[in-house]
């Protein structure tokens, strides 16, 4: 009786861990599933960019096949095909992009904590930004050869601009504002406030740049 006992006890243990995984695997599963179908796809916009947004936000790759699959979902694109193959190209700088932003975001946490614009902290965050506006521009030359819309939303931009600006380096900030207009990254606004900051009156070049942008503004564009 004592052996058997034993047994049944162990019977008992073995049944309610097994109960305890399944029900930590269903937990994960749903908690899994409700992330990733609280995406809605925007029909007005190619399949391409809608899962540069869910891959971003709310699920991993694989997350998104399998909800594609389950899905009747319309793009503005149907063409896959076409996707496919400027996914492959862009990809690779696309994924490094995001590991190098991401990077960026901790480190200028850490130095608006710091303070010091001229610390090894500052130097390493500008490497690391100087390395994201050029993926960016490789991207942007993929982007143009299969007549995509660029990725927006990239704060480390503003952040770049903001480390010179602090930095008191004004006349490098209102070059970079220059050099990310030819990215389409429009931060022309900030040149006057950097131009009275390096004590200095705006120059023929910027004073037509400024206009542009405002005629530009004007025209419905952000």
């Amino acid at each position: 009786m004592g052996i058997f006992n034993i047994f049944k006890n162990k019977l008992k243990k073995d049944d309610k861990h097994n109960d305890l995984k399944e029900e930590n695997t269903n937990t994960s599963n749903e908690t899994r599933i409700n992330v990733t179908t609280s995406f809605v796809p925007d029909s007005r916009k190619t399949e391409y960019d809608n899962k540069l947004i869910f891959l971003k936000h709310y699920g991993s790759e694989l997350d998104w096949y399998e909800l594609r699959k389950q899905s009747n979902w319309k793009f503005l694109d149907s063409n896959y095909g076409y996707h496919y193959k400027f996914e492959s190209e862009i990809r690779p700088y696309l994924n490094l992009y995001f590991e190098v932003t991401d990077e960026i975001e901790v480190l200028w946490r850490k130095l608006i904590h710091n303070g010091n614009y001229h610390s090894r902290l500052a130097s390493k965050t500008e490497e690391k930004c100087a390395e994201a506006v050029e993926l960016y521009a490789q991207m942007r030359k993929i982007d143009k050869k299969f007549h995509m819309e660029p990725l927006h939303g990239g704060k480390f931009f503003v952040h770049y601009i903001l480390l010179y600006q602090r930095r008191g380096d004004y006349e490098k900030a209102i070059s970079l504002c220059k050099d990310l207009l030819n990215l389409d990254i429009h931060e022309i606004k900030r040149i006057p406030k950097l131009a009275k900051l390096a004590q200095r009156d705006l120059t023929e070049e910027e004073i037509i740049l400024l206009k542009k942008e405002e005629e530009r503004n004007n025209n419905g564009f952000i």
